[in-house]
Formats: C-alpha cells, structure tokens, sequence
C-alpha cells in the first residue's frame, strides 16, 4: 500500500493497514452501549456463545471484542472463551464465533499459513453438521487466507484481497443499503475531513439481501444499512443466502506490497467485485453458518491518535449493532 497518503486519505484507509506494520493503533470504546429495548433473554438466561481465543485471534473477548461481548450479554447470551476447537471443548456452546483468526499473527506477506489443523477444521464441520451453529468473521489478508480451507468447505470462495466500494476506493469504507448522510457528515466534521471528497469515495451503497437476519422480529429491528470499515469478498456457493451484496462498481485488489514494499498501486491486480457477498448465510446439516467479510463492523473501537470511532460507535453505523446480534439470534434460533 502506499506509505505516504493525504490526511483525509489516511483516516479513511486505518481499517485496511497491513498486521505487523506501523499501524494506527485499535483499542476497544468500553464506552460504547447498544440500546437494546428487547432482549431476547432474560439477563443470564440464554444460550451460550462460545469466542474464539486461541488461534492468533486479533479480536477476542477480553480485547478488541469486548463491546461485541457485552452486546450479546445484554441480550442474554453467555459469551464466553474457547482456546480450541474439538467436540469436548464445544460442549455447551450453542453457537461458536470466531473473528480474524490468523495462521502467523506477525506476519503479513503471502502465502498466509491456515489458523486451524485440519482435525479442528473437521471437528467444526461436524459440530455444526449436528446442530451446533458457527459465526465466522474474517477480514483483508492476512486474516481471510488464514481460514480459506475452513471457508471454502461451506461454500464461501473468498477473495484473498482487500474489497472496497469502487475501482477508486477498494480498501474504503463500504455501506450496504441506505446511507446515513446525516451520520457521515458528523464523521467527517469530528475528524476534520473534507467532506465532499471522502462522500465520494464510498460511492454508491451496495444492496442489502432478503433473510430473517435482515427482517429482525419486529420493524424496529429491521436492517436498512450496514456499514463496513474495509475487509473481504466471498462469492458464495448456491446455497448460501446473500446478506450484503457488492454494488456495480464495488473493486478487490490484491496488495503487491505486502511482499514488495516498493511496489505501487498501479501494480496491484484488480478485480471487479459486482454481485460478490461480504455476509452471507446457510444451513449446514441440522446448523447453521454466518460469514462475514469484516471484523470491526460487529466491534467498537478508536483507532488512532484522533480516537477515530470504528465499528458500531460510528455516527454512521447506528443499525450495525442490531445487524450483528441479529445475526447471532438467527444462529441460535431465535430469529427464523
């Protein structure tokens, strides 16, 4: 990626900055409560949610995944921790998420090595095959080529590159469905970016699919946007049920300098992303799959020096909350 970018620029590209290098750092907003006027359980009373802690995760419950944690838990779920993935330690878990889990969490270039052993892969497909439901979130290289073989397996054929919304911002923020002009406008305003110029790189919205995850269970929870802060691309097998779809002009590229620091943008290979998926769903024997493109769309979090609020904090995000634990209660069966 280039090293020396614009301001403006630089605030909108924090999401995609390669693990491993000089990075704006990303922290946790504890501050940060969804206003959830009806739980799904009472407080303690639903099923648990088992996190993913074990294999190099970037996000997990006591980090970056906090805010999504105590999201759950004011729903009535009980997350908790898993450090690996086999029948004994999934017993009890009703649904299981794992976010950006990486194979080498130092390292950047290609090839990126799998987070899984293939007994762990093959003890999800079977948990899950038997009733159990998984939640997994990945992200721009390295994480997505970390859980390939495990993605391939239930029918997501991922792009090991960054996606973004248009041939000029591929590793841009994305929305799904409306756009909250009033929210980016106090974006933009807070951080002191031109805000013509950065309205025009997220372009026009992709579209949002037709699933009880996007309903929700009464029109106060039903989905209108969604947005993303720079991840990946799934084509999705015929089984899978898109639930944000790339628009016309949405673009991957695959990032050359991640093992030549100083090649330039032009050397990036491109890919034309139009009807590519960042969220999709499944069945999967008597399971059930989600599988989203981007981690920081279901967190809240600063970024950097400014606290740049990421994820579901930011003014123009407000549906992602319910997005995510919409999600999860179609995973465990709440939502049908």
């Amino acid at each position: 990626m280039p090293r020396r970018l614009p301001r403006w620029l630089a605030v909108a590209l924090w999401a995609s900055w390669p693990p491993g290098e000089a990075a704006p750092q990303q922290v946790a907003d504890t501050t940060f409560r969804f206003a959830n006027a009806s739980p799904a359980f009472a407080p303690g009373a639903g099923p648990e949610v088992c996190v993913d802690a074990g294999h190099q995760n970037f996000h997990t419950l006591d980090g970056r995944y906090a805010t999504f944690g105590r999201l759950l838990s004011d729903d009535g779920f009980r997350p908790r921790s898993v450090a690996t993935f086999s029948a004994e330690a999934l017993r009890g878990c009703r649904v299981l998420a794992t976010a950006n889990a990486r194979g080498d969490a130092g390292a950047s270039a290609y090839p990126h090595g799998s987070a899984f052993r293939a007994e762990e892969i093959s003890a999800v497909l079977e948990w899950v095959r038997e009733g159990g439901s998984l939640l997994l979130i990945t992200d721009h290289p390295p994480n997505v080529g970390s859980v390939t073989p495990l993605l391939a397996l239930l029918g997501f054929q991922p792009l090991e590159g960054y996606a973004g919304p248009s041939p000029e911002a591929p590793t841009g923020l994305a929305i799904f469905g409306a756009i909250d002009e009033r929210g980016l406008a106090e974006f933009t305003a807070r951080y002191d970016i031109p805000h013509e110029r950065y309205r025009a790189s997220v372009g026009e919205p992709g579209r949002l699919g037709e699933h009880a995850v996007l309903r929700g269970r009464s029109p106060s929870e039903r989905i209108a946007s969604v947005a993303s802060f720079t991840g990946t691309a799934f084509y999705p097998a015929a089984e899978v049920t898109p639930l944000l779809v790339f628009g016309p002009a949405a673009t991957g590229v695959s990032v050359i300098a991640l093992n030549l620091p100083d090649a330039e943008e032009g050397e990036f290979a491109r890919f034309p992303l139009e009807g590519w998926i960042q969220a999709g769903v499944r069945e999967f024997g008597r399971g059930r799959v989600a599988v989203l493109g981007e981690a920081a769309m279901c967190s809240a979090q600063w970024a950097g020096a400014q606290r740049v609020t990421m994820g579901m904090n930011a003014p123009f995000a407000s549906q992602n909350a319910q997005f995510c634990l919409n999600v999860v209660r179609w995973l465990s069966a709440v939502l049908d």
